[in-house]
């Protein structure tokens, strides 16, 4: 049953069933109580000749008739705006087997009972509408077996025939009871293992149809997971590279540290030309992007410290100066840009 509920949902889910979760309950109760049905899903053709992919449980259901039990083969059809309304339900004859048309049954096998007419939930769902076709088929049974050859021969006798030696056929007509009898045992043996079939490749074409369902999530998940996992090795290859940079940077500043406490008369220029040679920058683009953006920095600190001057300087060379940084900056700002495009166009 776990896999029949798996199979439900993944399937009125796929099909965009209005009400998945009350369509799934219905048909669950359903498959409790009738075990000879089994979910699947095909495509339905409508009246209109409108096609959709709809789910569907078959196989048969207990009739008693005459004190006798007899599997009625059907299909029940669940619309997706199921349960506003209602199922669409069929039988399905075997070749054995005939229609026997009523006001219940039409010549195609659809079933019209009043409760499917005037159908109204939740008082009405799948399970008591195959409740109402038990009683309802017990009176009045949809299918009838056809007529074996024998029986149609005995039947086809000319009536208006008035002389019969009933003496001289005795052993004639009692091997032909015999054959009748015989007959009708094994359609009634083969009917029965049919149905038994029936009723197992539904039930394994269900679970199958399940386990296809869960083997594509299964791969689809592994393909994410691979494509998780190359990440991750990219991303560690990263770090990697950065945490030796990391390290390499730190042996040459303990090394000048180092030096320094040694060497007590090293010069201030020759400490910062070492500090300066600490910063390694791997690729061009960015080391004019360094120079653009400290050249911006350091134009917008002159242009700032001549505004605070201007009682010092004139107002003309005020604006010379100016002017010529303001050139100089706009350089800088557009070598800015220009590197960030690059580099930009440069990731993957």
């Amino acid at each position: 049953m776990k896999t029949f509920e798996k199979f439900l949902q993944k399937a009125l889910s796929r099909h965009k069933y209005i009400n998945v979760s009350r369509s799934k309950l219905d048909l669950v109760n359903t498959l409790r109580v009738y075990k000879c049905l089994a979910p699947s899903s095909e495509r339905y053709v409508f009246e209109t000749g409108q096609i959709e992919e709809l789910v569907n449980i078959a196989g048969t259901i207990p009739v008693r008739y005459r004190d006798e039990r007899y599997n009625i083969p059907i299909r029940i059809w669940i619309p997706k705006t199921y349960p506003e309304s209602a199922p669409i339900c069929y039988v399905s004859p075997t070749q054995e087997m005939e229609i026997n048309v009523s006001p219940y049954v039409a010549h195609s096998g659809l079933v019209e009972l009043p409760c499917l007419t005037d159908w109204q939930h939740p008082s009405t769902d799948i399970l008591s509408f195959l409740q109402i076709c038990t009683v309802t088929f017990s009176e009045n049974p949809p299918v009838f077996a056809k007529a074996s050859r024998g029986i149609k021969k005995q039947l086809s006798r000319n009536k208006s025939e008035e002389r019969y030696d009933w003496e001289d056929d005795t052993s004639e007509i009692e091997t032909q009871d015999e054959i009748l009898l015989k007959n009708a045992l094994i359609e009634s043996a083969t009917e029965t293992c049919k149905s038994k079939l029936g009723e197992e490749y539904s039930k394994t074409r269900a679970e199958i149809d399940s386990l296809h369902s869960e083997n594509k999530d299964l791969i689809e998940g592994q393909e994410a997971i691979h494509g998780i996992l190359e990440k991750k090795d990219l991303k560690e290859g990263e770090i990697d590279d950065e945490v030796n940079i990391i390290n390499s940077v730190l042996e040459d500043l303990k090394l000048v540290l180092k030096l320094r406490s040694e060497d007590k008369e090293i010069s201030k220029e020759d400490l910062n030309k070492d500090l300066e040679n600490l910063i390694q920058i791997p690729f061009s683009v960015h080391s004019q992007l360094l120079e653009a953006v400290a050249d911006d920095a350091a134009i917008e600190d002159c242009i700032y410290t001549l505004g605070r001057n201007l009682n010092i300087i004139s107002t003309e060379e005020y604006l010379k100066h100016v002017r010529d940084l303001s050139r100089k900056q706009f350089l800088a700002r557009l070598q800015i840009i220009n590197c960030q495009r690059l580099n930009d166009q440069a990731q993957p």
